[in-house]
């Protein structure tokens, strides 16, 4: 996301980019090594509040639900709900459930393993996952909202967004071509349409 925010800043924006819970680019034997839903998204909160007003918000793959999720106020995080302008969700699940299965698809995990991570995760943080989708979060947000995804997403296809999208009229999609769902990032088409 460094890439992006450098090419906001050099267009005039003031970009804020930052470390999450375990996601630290520092060499520090005493960083957080897991994060989970509720973390990152009283996270992105935190975050928020010591810079709002805000333009827009942007998330990619998993922290672009968590985004959703913390834009909307869903469920657990009415508390922590937060204000932008505009809402971009590059390479987004539709799904927290598509997140489980992306990361048992990943590591080879299988249906019964994928059962026994949402059963796990569920009973551990007391709350079900049916109730996280893209489409509930997004239909109580009634800021600008884009969604930027890849016809390669080799984690969440496109055609789920297509779907979306029908679902959200307020919503607006651009699909780029031949990135993929990590390499989008750096995609220049992506960056300008931001």
């Amino acid at each position: 996301m460094s890439l992006l925010g450098r090419f906001l800043a050099k267009s005039g924006f003031r970009a804020v980019v930052y470390d999450a819970p375990a996601h630290s680019s520092t060499n520090n034997s005493l960083k957080k090594t897991t994060i989970n839903l509720f973390e990152y998204c009283r996270a992105i909160s935190t975050v928020a509040g010591s810079v709002e007003p805000l333009h827009a918000i942007i998330g990619h793959s998993f922290r672009a639900a968590c985004a959703a999720f913390t834009v909307s106020g869903t469920s657990a995080f009415n508390r922590y709900k937060i204000h932008a302008d505009k809402l971009i969700l590059i390479s987004t699940p539709l799904k927290l459930v598509d997140v489980y299965k992306s990361f048992c698809r990943r590591d080879s995990i299988g249906k019964g393993g994928l059962v026994h991570l949402q059963n796990t995760i569920e009973t551990e943080f007391k709350f079900s996952s049916e109730d996280y989708t893209m489409q509930a979060a997004l239909k109580n947000i009634s800021t600008d909202i884009l969604m930027i995804h890849n016809t390669e997403d080799e984690e969440f296809p496109v055609s789920d967004i297509y779907a979306l999208q029908k679902s959200i009229p307020h919503s607006k999609i651009f699909i780029t071509k031949g990135s993929g769902h990590q390499n989008i990032i750096g995609n220049r088409l992506m960056m300008t349409r931001v």
